[in-house]
């Protein structure tokens, strides 16, 4: 299940699919404490389920490219990063 709904309802309708039995990709911010946060992990394990995080940019293979130029010297000694992330 994806729940891609607003930030404060992410942790509520998480905690529905997982104990409807469902895999869960929640959208980023997973929830909106440390404790809901917890409440979420030890719900989806306890019911051996998985409960990712919806955080893409990550895994784009524009960062991997990103590393690898960095770490190769291609542009010379990183001292400084700036990004933004946009549509």
């Amino acid at each position: 299940v994806f729940v891609p709904l607003p930030n404060d309802l992410h942790c509520e309708w998480t905690l529905h699919a997982l104990k409807a039995g469902k895999h869960v990709l929640c959208d980023k911010p997973l929830c909106l404490s440390y404790a809901d946060a917890k409440h979420m992990a030890e719900t989806a394990r306890a019911a051996n389920l998985r409960l990712m995080e919806g955080f893409m940019w990550r895994h784009h293979p524009q960062h991997t490219r990103l590393l690898e130029v960095v770490r190769s010297g291609e542009i010379g000694s990183l001292r400084h990063f700036f990004g933004r992330f946009t549509y």
